[in-house]
């Protein structure tokens, strides 16, 4: 789980990094068969069709020059969760920030909504 919040994080961070105000919020969410967590930033953004291309190794949205990194923060992200069982789904405006969620199957320990 370490590594899916430091990737989810440093890519809040990466692309609410050029906004005057940047603002990123982490908090707990509940869901039906779980609870977990949510992140959301004021950055970028994408277009919601292009969201599969996305969570791919290597694919950029974003020029190089535009945001550093390599491209595979949230592929990595979502291949370990889909490894181990927590799901992970996102919404996103291009221009207007992103959200990331992950839920933790069978823990109810946190209150919120997903």
């Amino acid at each position: 789980m370490r590594i899916v919040i430091e990737n989810l994080v440093d890519n809040a961070v990466k692309f609410s990094s050029k906004r005057a105000a940047p603002e990123i919020v982490i908090d707990p969410q509940q869901a039906a068969d779980g609870a977990g967590f949510g992140i959301r930033d004021n950055g970028a953004g994408f277009a919601m069709g292009y969201a599969e291309k996305l969570m791919r190794v290597g694919s950029r949205l974003h020029a190089e020059g535009d945001f550093p990194g390599t491209g595979i923060g949230l592929a990595i992200a979502r291949r370990v969760l889909e490894k181990h069982g927590p799901r992970l789904w996102f919404g996103a405006e291009e221009g207007a920030g992103a959200s990331f969620f992950v839920c933790l199957p069978g823990n109810r320990e946190t209150s919120g909504t997903l």
